[in-house]
């Protein structure tokens, strides 16, 4: 369960980092 949230977060901070780069 902790790894599968600690993926999540991941993958959310990816594409805020993208969005960011992309805007």
């Amino acid at each position: 369960v902790v790894v599968v949230v600690a993926v999540v977060v991941v993958v959310i901070v990816a594409i805020e980092v993208l969005l960011g780069i992309m805007d």
